[in-house]
């Protein structure tokens, strides 16, 4: 992982434990981790495919993409807050 990635994640970490005070205002922050997961896993298992020797994205990085968009989507703010009224 470069380094340009890993500052991404710090800021991100950053604004979760900002926005775990109050998850229905920050809501945004949610919704930018699920797209940019997708994205992010959508990218990497095509390169996976593509490129000779990245396969092995496909058997960590990629499902941990996609687990981590469907764990958010399940445990969203605004649904929890929509089931419990």
């Amino acid at each position: 992982m470069n380094t340009c990635c890993v500052a991404i994640y710090y800021a991100l970490a950053i604004c979760f434990f900002i926005a775990a005070k109050d998850p229905l205002r920050h809501e945004i922050i949610i919704d930018f981790t699920i797209i940019s997961s997708l994205l992010h896993g959508s990218v990497m298992a095509y390169y996976a495919y593509v490129l000779e020797g990245e396969m092995a994205h496909m058997m960590g990085d990629v499902p941990l993409m996609f687990a981590l968009a469907i764990g958010f989507i399940i445990y969203h703010p605004r649904r929890i807050a929509r089931a419990s009224a």
